[in-house]
C-alpha cells in the first residue's frame, strides 16, 4: 500500500458520525449509545438490550427496522437514566 493511501484511509477512520437518539432527541457520536437502533447510553439503560437483540437474531425484528420499532415491549423496569440527564 503506498504511503498516500494510509494516509487516506487513517482520515476516513476518523471520521465523526453522529444519531439521533429515538428517545430523547440528543445527537450522539456513533460509539456513545447503539448506533444500530439509535439509542444514546442513558436512555439505553431504561430497555431491555439484550432481549432486543435475542428478537431480533430471532427474526422478530428486521433489520431494516432497527432504528423504528416500538420500544414499549423492551420497556426495562429497573432501568434508571443517570442523574442529571
Amino acid at each position: 500500500m503506498a504511503p498516500d493511501e494510509e494516509e487516506i484511509e487513517e482520515e476516513e477512520e476518523f471520521v465523526e458520525k453522529t444519531f439521533t437518539c429515538r428517545d430523547c432527541g440528543n445527537t450522539v457520536e456513533y460509539g456513545e449509545g447503539d448506533d444500530m437502533i439509535h439509542l444514546c447510553d442513558d436512555c439505553l439503560e431504561l430497555y431491555k438490550e439484550d432481549k432486543i437483540w435475542k428478537d431480533f437474531d430471532a427474526g422478530k425484528i428486521e433489520e431494516e427496522d432497527l432504528t423504528t420499532f416500538d420500544l414499549t415491549p423492551y420497556l426495562n423496569p429497573k432501568g434508571k437514566k443517570k442523574k442529571g440527564k
